[in-house]
This record gives structure tokens, C-alpha cells and sequence, in this order.
């Protein structure tokens, strides 16, 4: 297998030779760029404030994990964008423009001590806030953890945020929290702010569906070639489905689908046709090849999707898409069914559904499919809770419909359409393992895969090595469907009135067959505040209402004006919201690759942009973070989601359904009497190497009786039974979840929590 060395990018592909940044050494790499386009629409760059008088100096601490911060942290550095030599300690080019435009002195207040946010709050909290370059300084601005900047705050020792805000001297500040309230409700404690908001992207989504698109292509319209390998029956191969475990959940299918066409909404006539998976289920269990189970597909898509014509992959790859969950697992299972047809192997077998390494996040990937059946608070942004239609704050960890649902998750794992080990880690664990092997093929154990659930930042950059069913990258062309990006979400029951929580899955009543992703870049947990015994308030001040004027924004996501394409305009219309980004330049590539690098890393750590201080993360970052084909699939998601084809959890003042939750809470609960330990075991996060808990259900054969499964607590990891730990809910609802809803407010607390 070829080996490649794999670096983010965006569009057409090209191999060069470049100078290593640190050693002088020549290194090969591959970058992909997209610059001008006849498609954007330009405006001048934002003018900057204007400033009478010098600030002074301002002493800064930003620590990110020992690795980066306001200067550069390696050897050498041989700038070909300005021309400057850095070395460690040189004030990097975005802190070095902030500081001109601004008219303050910016000074180094970090050693790079500590690893983490948490060792770097006790280490300084504990100095005085002492600079750590210079004693005989204060720290002005410092960065760490929205926690420890509350606890700073409760505790005295930082700024009160509200005074500048209502004297005028946080101007850029102000405007965007009064027009962003629930924002501002989120940073409040006691009355009292304490730090500016940091949001990784305005309401952009988080995590998607990714597919392998070229298998969807390949499998739909090359069906007549399909795998003759044996499915379900009594002898099923062991590298296919191995039977009809998963029975029908959308019982009822709507006559009309809106869909996004050439950029518009439109509405498309559905025709009733029998279930697929019920037609599935029938062939499954007498046994019946691939190429059946593909051909059956085809037919059934045809017949219910006229509108496709002979394109049926477009019901589920593009902007047409308007796939339900049942059809998403019956194309899972014709993916499964052919891997002769799509890798060329029949005895090969492709994981349908992995998650990206050998991490608690990771593993929480296959927990978040639950919301194929509708359930809401997997990819929450605070804990598992989620509001529903009538406004209440519920919990995952109490709602009827998510344990049933993991009885569906479960029926998916019988047949073999998810990773088999996803919960276990090997001797030598990474956190890319099966991102590797799968899908950027990196490693030397060969592998197919065809679905996550990621970021799409992350994950698309693999079509930089690959761009399909293992094949090498290479020129994008215009249109085409091959490629490793995001899709839109199924067609499923979503609660869209009143309040399900406690209710059945199947329950029908207020819910309506809706596209859905909760996944949410908003307020994000890290950011920075002034201590009380700053030096430099005013300066501090200018320096954190810089980063939300326009251009302040815009340097803080790309550097300064000279790392962009145009050094005198930006794009108006990259992204489906219409803010301002620019575009970054080619050379700025060149340094990326140059750099060896991902493309985060080499911002903060070259240019010093993008950290997790007070600012918004641009969407056109979050775009030029990845490559042509990681463009396609998020571009199409966003459009969907302006257009109201697809719903979308965000920021809201009126809590409903589609609401994010703040991801901050003014209070905190403790389980001293171990009354619901069990459920918190049951939904924790880190499943790492055990498998007690919902991994249990999903692993253990889903028709097995629940009086057979045991989960652990998770304070003294003693192993109770399944139906006991379910008898826990009322203690967990009328303390825990009563008291956190009670902190939003005594609206937001839900009847049954309220006993």
C-alpha cells in the first residue's frame, strides 16, 4: 500500500518540493488550494478603529497545551510571507499587527509551564497572576478554562466585565452580546461577566455524517454487478450482513419531500412503496446475495423517487438528498453486502460504521446514532441535556425513548454494520486508528470504511491521500460525486411539540419527520479575562474589543492582511450566512506544508491566529480548514439548514426543540448518596477497554432480556443490573435534573422533575 504524507488543503492538487521551517531540509508534501473564484463576491477589508493615544504595554498569557501561544515556540522559522527570520520568543505576525492597529506594547506573559488549562490556573492563580517571563509583572489579559475564569471570578480576582461594557469602553463587545442575549445570558454568574465569549463557529455544525461517497455511486449504479457472497439465512459469510436483526421504524412516509435544487427549495411528489427494510428483511432471511439486496435497493429508490431518474445515489449524496433512517440502514446494508463490487475483494469487509480512534470521544460517536431514531441529547452542548418543544431542560440519562433506541443500535451491531471493537483499545492505542486505516489508509493494515459521525475539519482531509474506496487522490473534477464529505441527516421522528421525554420511541404524537443535526459549534469552554491586578486595564480592554470589530475578527481567524489572497478585500459570500471571510493565500499554503503541520496547529502555533480566546471562529475558516471534497458536503449542509430544509440546534432566546443548550450552568450537583450512580455510569463517556454500560447493550445480542445485563456505577465501579440502575431515574430527575433546569430558570423544569 502507498503511504503518503497527508496535509489539509482545499482544492486542486499539487506536489512540491519545500524548505523545511525548522532543520533547513527540503521536504516533500502535497498541498491543495483553492484561491480566487469567479463565484465570490468581494468588499473593501473592514477600516480599523482609530486610537488617540498609546495604550502601553499589555502583558498577555495564552498557553495552549505548552505548544503555543502570542510568540513562536520552535528553533527557526524562515517567513516566505514577510520575509522575517522568527525565533523562540519573536512575537508572532498576528500579535505583532494587533499590537500596530491597537497602538499597545504586547509582551510575552507565559513560560510555557504548564500542559494543561487546569495546571496553568493553579500555577498562576497561586503566583498572583504574575507574569511568568517577568515577576515584577501582572498578567492583563489570561487565558484558560471558562470554569476556572468563573471560579477566578467568584473568588475576586478578575475584572467584572459589566462596568467597561455599560462605560462604553467595550463597544465591539457590547454591540454583539445585545444582539446575541442568550450568549450573553451564558457568561453571566451572579450578575457579573467575567470573561468575553469565544465560539467556534456562530451556529455551525459540529459533527456530521460523513460518507464515502464513491461507494454510494459505485453501489447503486454498477448493482447488476453485484457481490454473489451469501447474506443472512442460516450460513451467513462472515464479511456481510449477517441477518435481519433491524426491523422497520418509520412507519408511515410522508407524500411530498423538499429537497435543495440548484440552490433553492423546492418540494418533490414521494409514492408510497413498501418499506425497504421490511422488503430487506424478507430476502435477509431466507439468505440472498449482494447483489439482490443492491439491486432491490435501486428498484425501491426508482419506484419511490421518481424525481432521481436513473441518479438514485442522489437520495442520499448532495444537495437533493431526502433519505429516511430506514433507507440509511438498508444502503448500510448493501454497502456491507459488496465488498467484491467496491474494493475489489470479496473477502475483504468493510466497517460500515467506525468511529475515528481509541478514545472516549470517539466511542461516543456510536452512542450519537441514537439520533437516527430521534433522540435527542447525544451531541448536546452541556452533558446530555436538551430542551424540548414545551421549553423544559430534560436529560438523555431519563428519557424512555433513548434506552429503547439502543435496542435498534444494538440490531445494527448483530448484523455487522458497525465496528466490532469500537469500544477496546489495542497495545499501541491511537486517537486516529480507524481514521487512518480506513479512510486516509496510512496504515499497513489494509481497511475500507464507509461512515462516521465527526467533524468534518478533521476527517475530510483524507480525500488529500484518497478520495473513495482507496482511490489516490488526484485533480478534482467539477461535480463529481466521489469523495469523503458530509451529508445530510436522515428523515426521522423528531419531537416538534410538547414533550416526549417520557414517553415511548414509537410514540407519535407531536413529533414529525424532520432532518435534524444537533451538533453545534457555539460558546465554547476556554477564553480569556483581566485580573483585578492588571497593570493595564484600559489597554487589556482595548486589546479583548479589538477581536470583535470586524477586522480586529478577521485577523484573529486568518492573521494579518498579508497571509490573505487579496490583502484589500474579502469574500462576502462563501458562506451561506454571509459574513465577511478572506481567502487564504497560496504562499500561506506553501508555509502550511512547510510547516508539517495540521492546518490548526500551524495557525496558532506560525501565525497565532485562531485561539480559543474572546472572538468567533469564522464558517469560512472552518471551510478552508479542509479540502475541495470536506467544502462540497459542508457547504451543502449549510445551505440546507439556511434554506429550512434541514433543522438545526442553535442559539436561541425562546427555548424550543431545536435550542442549544447554554454550556454553562451557575450551578452544580453532587451525588453524595450514590442514588444515581448507576445512570451515570450507564452514559459516561469514557467506555475505554469496558464495556458496562450502554456499550453493554449494544454489544450484547439486542433480543437478550434486560434482567440479563449488568452495568457498572461509576464511583465504585460495582457492577449492578440493568433494571436496577433504571429505578434510579426519579432520584436523578427530581434532584439532579431539577436543580440544573432550576438554574436557567424555574420555567425550565419539567413536570415529572418536579415530584
Amino acid at each position: 500500500m502507498k503511504k503518503k504524507l497527508v496535509l489539509t488543503g482545499l482544492s486542486a492538487l499539487a506536489v512540491l518540493t519545500l524548505a523545511s521551517c525548522n532543520s533547513g531540509q527540503r521536504v516533500e508534501g502535497k498541498i491543495s488550494y483553492k484561491g480566487l473564484d469567479e463565484s465570490y463576491a468581494y468588499a473593501s477589508v473592514p477600516e480599523a478603529d482609530t486610537y488617540a493615544e498609546n495604550a502601553g504595554n499589555v502583558d498577555i498569557y495564552i498557553n495552549y497545551n505548552g505548544e503555543s501561544g502570542i510568540t513562536f515556540r520552535g528553533t527557526s522559522w524562515n517567513n516566505i510571507v514577510d520575509g522575517m527570520t522568527y525565533t523562540q520568543g519573536s512575537l508572532l505576525p498576528t500579535w505583532a499587527r494587533i499590537q500596530e492597529l491597537t497602538k499597545t506594547g504586547i509582551r510575552e506573559a507565559s513560560g510555557y509551564r504548564a500542559s494543561n488549562l487546569d495546571n496553568a490556573y493553579t500555577s498562576i492563580a497561586t503566583a498572583g497572576f504574575k507574569s511568568e517571563t517577568n515577576a515584577s509583572q501582572n498578567i492583563d489579559l489570561f487565558y484558560n478554562s471558562t470554569a476556572n475564569l468563573r471560579t477566578a471570578g467568584n473568588a475576586g480576582t478578575l475584572v467584572d466585565l459589566n462596568k467597561y461594557l455599560e462605560e462604553g469602553k467595550l463597544p465591539h463587545l457590547k454591540e454583539y452580546l445585545d444582539n446575541n442575549t442568550s450568549i450573553k445570558k451564558a457568561i453571566t454568574t451572579s450578575g457579573k461577566i467575567y470573561y468575553a465569549p469565544y465560539l467556534d463557529g456562530a451556529n455551525d455544525v459540529e459533527k456530521t455524517l460523513i460518507m464515502d461517497t464513491a461507494m454510494v455511486k459505485k453501489v447503486l449504479s454498477d448493482a447488476a454487478n453485484g457481490d454473489e457472497t451469501m447474506n443472512g439465512g442460516q450460513t451467513p459469510a462472515k464479511n456481510v450482513v449477517q441477518g435481519a436483526k433491524y426491523t422497520p421504524f418509520i412507519e408511515t412516509d410522508v407524500t411530498t419531500v423538499d429537497i435543495v435544487e440548484n440552490g433553492a427549495k423546492v418540494s418533490k411528489p414521494v409514492a408510497a412503496v413498501k418499506n425497504i427494510i421490511t422488503q430487506q428483511n424478507e430476502l435477509l432471511e431466507e439468505g440472498c446475495t449482494g447483489k439482490q439486496l443492491a439491486e432491490q435497493l435501486v428498484t425501491y429508490i426508482k419506484a419511490k423517487y421518481s424525481f432521481y431518474g436513473n441518479d438514485v445515489w442522489e437520495l442520499y449524496v448532495g444537495e437533493k438528498a431526502a433519505y429516511n433512517t430506514d433507507e440509511l440502514v438498508a444502503l448500510m446494508r448493501v454497502i456491507k453486502a459488496n465488498p467484491g463490487l467496491l474494493t475489489g475483494n470479496k473477502e475483504a469487509e468493510i466497517e460500515v460504521f467506525f468511529p475515528r480512534g481509541e478514545t472516549a470521544t470517539s466511542i461516543h460517536s456510536v452512542v450519537e446514532l441514537l439520533q437516527l431514531w430521534g433522540v435527542q441529547g447525544v451531541d448536546a452542548e452541556n452533558g446530555n441535556f436538551y430542551f424540548s418543544a414545551d421549553g423544559k431542560l430534560n436529560a438523555l440519562e431519563t428519557t424512555q425513548a433513548a434506552y429503547e433506541a439502543l435496542d435498534y443500535l444494538s440490531a445494527l451491531y448483530d448484523e455487522g454494520l458497525i465496528l466490532e471493537n469500537f469500544y477496546a483499545s489495542s497495545a499501541t492505542s491511537t486517537a486516529n486508528r480507524y481514521l487512518d486505516q480506513y479512510f486516509k489508509k496510512t496504515t499497513t493494515t489494509e481497511g475500507y470504511g464507509f461512515m462516521m459521525y465527526d467533524d468534518p475539519t478533521i476527517v475530510t482531509v483524507a480525500n488529500d491521500a484518497y478520495e473513495g474506496i482507496g482511490t489516490e487522490a488526484r485533480e478534482h473534477t467539477t461535480g463529481e460525486v466521489q469523495g469523503i464529505y458530509s451529508v445530510l441527516p436522515p428523515r426521522t421522528y423528531w419531537t416538534t411539540t410538547g414533550n416526549n421525554s417520557q414517553k415511548t420511541l414509537t410514540t407519535t404524537e407531536g413529533k414529525t419527520l424532520e432532518r435534524y443535526y444537533e451538533s453545534n459549534r457555539s460558546l465554547q469552554t476556554t477564553s480569556w479575562g483581566i485580573p483585578l491586578n492588571s497593570d493595564n486595564v484600559e489597554g487589556a480592554l482595548r486589546i479583548m474589543d479589538f477581536m470583535y470589530s470586524e477586522l480586529g475578527q478577521l485577523i484573529q481567524n486568518y492573521g494579518p492582511e498579508a497571509y490573505w489572497e487579496k490583502t484589500d478585500q474579502v469574500v462576502t459570500n462563501m458562506t451561506a450566512n454571509g459574513e465577511k471571510n478572506a481567502i487564504v493565500s497560496y504562499k500561506t499554503k506553501l508555509e502550511l506544508v512547510s510547516s508539517q503541520r495540521d492546518f490548526w496547529s500551524f495557525m496558532r502555533g506560525y501565525l497565532g491566529a485562531s485561539h480559543g480566546i474572546g472572538h468567533v471562529r469564522l464558517s469560512g475558516l472552518n471551510l478552508q480548514a479542509t479540502n475541495h471534497y470536506g467544502q462540497i458536503g459542508l457547504k451543502n449542509v449549510q445551505t440546507a439548514i439556511t434554506l429550512g430544509v434541514v433543522a438545526h440546534a442553535t442559539n436561541k432566546d425562546t427555548y424550543s426543540w431545536d435550542t442549544s443548550v447554554p454550556t454553562q450552568f451557575s450551578t452544580s450537583v453532587s451525588d453524595d448518596k450514590n442514588e444515581w450512580d448507576g445512570i451515570t455510569g450507564f452514559w459516561a463517556v469514557n467506555k475505554l477497554n469496558k464495556n458496562e454500560g450502554w456499550v453493554n447493550v449494544v454489544v450484547t445480542p439486542y433480543q437478550t432480556p434486560k434482567s440479563e445485563i449488568v452495568i457498572r456505577t461509576v464511583k465504585n465501579l460495582n457492577l449492578i443490573k440493568y433494571e436496577d440502575m433504571l429505578k434510579q431515574q426519579e432520584k436523578y430527575n427530581t434532584i439532579y435534573l431539577r436543580e440544573y433546569a432550576n438554574s436557567i430558570g424555574a420555567e425550565a423544569i419539567p413536570d415529572y422533575a418536579k415530584k
